[in-house]
């Protein structure tokens, strides 16, 4: 995560609790943003009806780089160095 960035959880109300390493995100003063379409409502459904039919026939794409939760020191790493291919996505 480049200084500054952000960080969008997906799919948090699968687990309840992560760690990290409070100094190195605070250091570089990087967000931690919760995605929450609940609150959203009426509008989430509008835009989920159109959009993920189009993600999941592959008219849409994002450029993203996978990491299990055992590889984030690795993704932690390469995105230090500039070496991740779009986003990186920690799946846990």
């Amino acid at each position: 995560m480049k200084f500054g960035g952000r960080v969008a959880c997906l799919g948090y109300t699968a687990g309840t609790s992560f760690s990290i390493n409070l100094p190195t995100w605070f250091f570089s003063d990087v967000a931690i943003l919760p995605v929450n379409l609940l609150t959203k409502g009426d509008r989430a459904k509008e835009v989920a009806r159109e959009l993920l039919p189009q993600i999941a026939s592959g008219d849409i794409k994002f450029d993203i780089e996978e990491f299990a939760i055992e590889q984030v020191a690795e993704a932690w790493e390469k995105l230090n160095s500039g070496r991740v291919t779009g986003r990186a996505v920690i799946r846990f």
